[in-house]
């Protein structure tokens, strides 16, 4: 087992002189603010101090984006007034291309370094991950997960590269292809499809809850919500 990497001392002199912690480490670091393997005592410690709670009152959960945690990270989208709502919904829709063979949602938007989507609702709401934000229009949100394997948002269309054809992958934001899945699973899953190219991942997405808000928006702006191409039940 890996020794704890935690350096004691307030100022640099001291911190150069002393040394690690030492004790056996539980925990792989804290976030950006301490990266080593830490023990439970100074992972607690560091925690105690950069971790912040949801705004949403009587909720424990730690804060994820803009202070609200993964599960209610929503509520602001849902106390939109309907004329700023639908002014989101046309930004939005702008920057997507709907692909009915595979039926993803191409977003063609500003993007991340890691090839995700990013988008800046009307009205100061705050940056967001495109794929996130239409999880979270449609739906209530998931929990945060344990610290060392916390939940996200596994994208089922995730690019085959051993396919001929291209899948949507990070870029795509229906809601549909997406589900949430701790990172070891997601990491799992990514290999298996990268490994097997025409995994029916989109059997999955037909078995998903599908909101009445969800139906009437593809209806409304033309979005697919099924693959059309037979080869993907291959």
């Amino acid at each position: 087992m890996e020794p704890c990497t935690w350096i004691d001392g307030d100022d640099l002199p001291s911190r150069l002189m002393a040394g690690p912690c030492g004790r056996p480490a539980r925990y792989p670091g804290y976030r950006d603010v301490w990266t080593e393997p830490l023990c439970q005592r100074d992972w607690r410690r560091l925690r105690a101090v950069h971790e912040v709670p949801c705004r949403v009152v009587g909720c424990t959960n730690e804060a994820k984006h803009q202070g609200w945690c993964r599960r209610h990270e929503g509520e602001p989208l849902r106390a939109m007034e309907a004329e700023e709502r639908d002014r989101m919904h046309a930004a939005l829709v702008e920057r997507i291309e709907p692909r009915g063979r595979s039926g993803c949602w191409m977003w063609m938007g500003r993007q991340t370094e890691g090839g995700y989507g990013v988008f800046d609702p009307p009205g100061e709401r705050g940056t967001w991950l495109a794929h996130r934000l239409t999880w979270s229009m449609f739906y209530a949100g998931h929990g945060n997960g344990e610290w060392n394997n916390p939940v996200e948002l596994d994208h089922l269309c995730t690019r085959q590269e051993l396919s001929r054809y291209d899948y949507g992958g990070a870029l795509c934001v229906n809601p549909l292809h997406l589900k949430p899945a701790t990172q070891e699973a997601n990491r799992a899953l990514r290999q298996i499809r990268s490994d097997r190219p025409f995994v029916a991942w989109h059997a999955q997405s037909r078995q998903s809850l599908r909101p009445l808000s969800l139906v009437v928006f593809a209806l409304r702006f033309g979005l697919p919500m099924d693959p059309s191409d037979r080869y993907v039940s291959h």
